[in-house]
């Protein structure tokens, strides 16, 4: 990748360890503060080539990943009104991609809020996802596509045979707030959160070592932005003929650099979007062919973003948690009462 240089891969990688300590990094691979400084001000703010973020672990929080695929494109947002909405993505072939992070005892409503708003026959695909996996990457595989090739034998059981099974934490509003912080941008600091919160730098940071960072409510990621022309993002949601199989598969595709993390529900999984170019597309997706003959997958589908439709994104729901729990939505509740008009 032209726009990124061996440094550059480097301080990436290092900056998914600790985003914070920009010094500690600068010593780690080689440079000076300022430079590593003036690197990281160059690629996240001037030029806008990567975004360094700490992404939630939903089931820490309390929340499930659904995902829905429909066949038909609404000219409203009023999907995404539900508070729990996370992404509203435009897909080639006019479909339309929306995930959103919610309770277990809402998922229910909301199925049938998209029901209503969308009807019954267009809902191409769904599924809840209540684990999911996050790994360093290694920024370096971007100029090295020979990795794919690990992911053909599946048997290799090492440390990936390991699964992690998130359990949900102790978490207050102020957690939430720096969550919903470092996933905008990882690279804040305490300063800009207690001026936004109205509270002390002090009680901010007891929060973020004691609460966010100790209980790992985040984990800490590198997003590269590509042209999407050139690199278009891939949906990719595959069927494992057991669980074990998905958790290894996950695991090793959420160390490529271009993508953030892999949901998982039982033996099947979806990647966030992968962005990558066709030709690699075509070389994964030979490697998934070849795993169905193996009797490894069952089957899959992809889907890929329309380059030429922006996305709608939200942050976590933070305003929804009141008082150690999650509120309903006010739309699903509406829609439940039936004093909602689509």
């Amino acid at each position: 990748m032209d726009l990124l240089d061996k440094s550059d891969y480097a301080l990436l990688n290092k900056l998914q360890e600790n985003p914070f300590n920009i010094r500690q990094i600068a010593r780690e691979i080689g440079l000076s503060y300022y430079r590593a400084r003036r690197r990281i001000i160059r690629l996240v703010t001037e030029e806008k080539i990567v975004k360094v973020c700490g992404i939630p672990i939903y089931p820490k929080l309390g929340l499930t990943m659904v995902v829905f695929i429909l066949d038909k494109l609404l000219d409203t947002d009023l999907d995404m009104k539900v508070e729990y909405g996370r992404n509203k993505i435009r897909l080639l072939g006019g479909l339309t991609l929306l995930t959103y992070t919610i309770p277990n005892e809402f998922i229910g409503d909301l199925v049938e809020f998209i029901k209503t708003l969308y009807g019954d026959d267009s809902i191409v695909f769904h599924r809840a996802y209540d684990n999911m996996v996050i790994e360093k990457k290694d920024f370096y595989l971007l100029d090295d596509y020979s990795y794919l090739d690990n992911l053909v034998n599946l048997s290799v059981l090492d440390d990936d045979v390991y699964r992690e099974q998130y359990t949900r934490q102790y978490l207050d509003e102020i957690d939430l707030f720096i969550v919903k912080e470092l996933e905008k941008n990882a690279i804040i600091n305490i300063t800009s959160i207690a001026r936004k919160l109205r509270i002390s730098k002090q009680l901010v940071r007891y929060h973020m070592k004691h609460h966010v960072l100790a209980r790992e409510l985040v984990k800490f990621t590198v997003k590269v932005f590509r042209d999407m022309n050139e690199y278009p993002i891939w949906y990719f949601s595959i069927d494992f003929a057991d669980p074990l199989s998905a958790a290894i598969f996950a695991k090793r595709i959420a160390r490529l650099p271009y993508i953030t993390s892999v949901y998982i529900s039982n033996s099947s999984i979806i990647t966030s979007g992968l962005h990558m170019s066709t030709p690699l597309a075509m070389k994964f997706m030979k490697i998934l062919d070849h795993l169905i003959e193996s009797d490894i997958i069952t089957g899959y589908k992809y889907y890929i973003q329309n380059p030429s439709k922006l996305a709608v994104k939200y942050t976590i729901p933070y305003k929804m948690y009141k008082n150690g729990k999650w509120k309903q939505s006010r739309i699903l509740q509406m829609i439940k009462k039936g004093k909602v008009e689509t």
